[in-house]
């Protein structure tokens, strides 16, 4: 289980082995939004910056702000989430590291 103190940099090889995998999605007044990992970009050495890119449903879009983040093997993540808007497959989120 990916579980981290404050003072534990996480790396992008931490998200690299839940590619596809879903994850769960809260925001304070929304109902839980399931989201899947569909890319992990950056430096592989994990010291640099490194983004993620979440696929959501279309319906009820979250904005930008603050979601708490859980999945396989992770701990609850407070991260900043940026929609980038549809694609084919549905929502797209970002979040970077840096």
């Amino acid at each position: 289980m990916l579980v981290r103190s404050m003072m534990t940099r996480i790396s992008r090889a931490d998200f690299e082995p839940l590619l596809g995998q879903d994850f769960q999605v809260q925001t304070p007044g929304q109902p839980v939004q399931g989201w899947t990992l569909v890319e992990v970009t950056g430096s592989p050495s994990g010291a640099e910056a490194f983004d993620l890119l979440f696929t959501g449903p279309l319906h009820s879009p979250l904005g930008q702000g603050v979601v708490r983040l859980t999945g396989p093997n992770l701990s609850p993540l407070d991260l900043f989430a940026v929609p980038l808007g549809p694609d084919g497959q549905g929502m797209q989120y970002q979040i970077i590291f840096t």
